[in-house]
């Protein structure tokens, strides 16, 4: 039997102080405290709200619980008046490293689209927008360019990591990065929109998530690594999926 070992538990107590104090920041919603048809922005409030800045009315996303990740809501955008806004905060982010991330279903037949907004007052400028059209196709827009593919009629995780000193930003699907892109942009939220030029919208959002980024812990050796599972999970996920 192997021994827990003074200097490992000094290590497992490091390691979870550590990743409280990283997402010491982070905000996570996962919409299952709100009534199904309703509003999201209109029921969340504060950094919840919508393009013009009327929750609660057409341009608010629809509280679900036909499809989650974690039960039993999440929210839907199906009509192009929906342009539902969530903010990072009260002004634009220029430092540091941060991840955002959701979990996104987009059913046969219909598409999805959003897009990070480089200040918390929608309009300012588009840092990167991401189309999911109907079909299992996708494009990039904004700064990067480029195509993708993805499956509908599932969830997936999508995740936006940004390092803002260093100039550069990732974007992941379920784990696997799908584009690496020169970011010039600060960061301020993410716009849901209803778009419609890869077909109906109708895409559904779980999960929603953002906060400082750390980079992974590494273990100094195996043991301590094994001992350590329970709390990191397998070395090399993203923090941002343990703040759900």
């Amino acid at each position: 039997m192997r021994k827990f070992t003074l200097s490992m538990l000094v290590l497992l107590v490091s390691v979870i102080f550590s990743i409280s104090s990283a997402f010491s920041q982070t905000q996570c919603e996962d919409f299952d405290a709100l009534t199904a048809g309703g509003y999201v922005a209109g029921q969340l409030g504060g950094y919840w709200t919508t393009w013009s800045g009327a929750p609660g009315g057409a341009e608010d996303a629809i509280v679900s619980d036909m499809y989650s990740v974690s039960p039993s809501n999440s929210f839907t955008v199906n009509a192009g008046s929906i342009d539902c806004v969530f903010q990072f905060g009260d002004a634009a982010i220029a430092t540091g490293m941060w991840m955002y991330s959701h979990y996104m279903y987009v059913p046969t037949g219909y598409s999805g689209y959003f897009n990070v907004q480089s200040d918390p007052t929608p309009g300012v400028d588009w840092n990167v927008e991401i189309y999911f059209d109907d079909g299992g196709t996708g494009s990039f827009g904004g700064q990067p360019t480029g195509d993708f593919t993805y499956s509908q009629d599932t969830w997936f995780m999508v995740e936006i990591l940004y390092d803002l000193d260093g100039g550069m930003a990732q974007i992941y699907f379920d784990g696997v990065m799908v584009l690496e892109f020169t970011n010039t942009l600060t960061i301020g939220g993410i716009d849901y929109f209803g778009a419609d030029s890869g077909g109906d919208p109708g895409a559904f959002y779980d999960d929603v998530c953002f906060g400082e980024y750390a980079p992974g812990i590494a273990c100094e050796d195996f043991d301590a690594e094994e001992c350590l599972a329970g709390v990191l999970g397998e070395q090399g996920r993203s923090k941002a999926k343990q703040c759900g």
